[in-house]
């Protein structure tokens, strides 16, 4: 289990292409992008994010061994959120689960 945790709901109106939109650029800093049902899990080194379909929306749950890891695969993932629906994303963080 990861240390730190942060989390982020956005509501989308077409959020099965977007979750290509997002994790499609992104693969590549991945060790891997296991896709399961309408999420991508994309495993970074010390950490991974998971992106899924919710409702109308994704949740974005980034879970990582140190604070620097967690902000690192943070803002890959604000980046693109920021290109594609033009805002700025709230993060909710968990802290330190320890």
């Amino acid at each position: 289990m990861y240390e730190y945790v942060a989390e982020i709901r956005i509501p989308l109106s077409d959020a099965n292409t977007l979750l290509e939109q997002i994790c499609r650029p992104i693969a590549g800093l991945c060790h891997s992008v296991p896709a399961k049902d309408r999420a991508r899990i994309l495993k970074f080194d010390g950490g991974h994010a998971v992106v899924q379909v919710a409702g109308s929306g994704l949740i974005c749950l980034v879970a990582a061994e140190n604070i620097l890891t967690l902000l690192g695969i943070r803002t890959v993932l604000e980046t693109r959120l920021f290109k594609l629906s033009n805002s700025k994303p709230q993060w909710i963080h968990g802290g330190d689960r320890g």
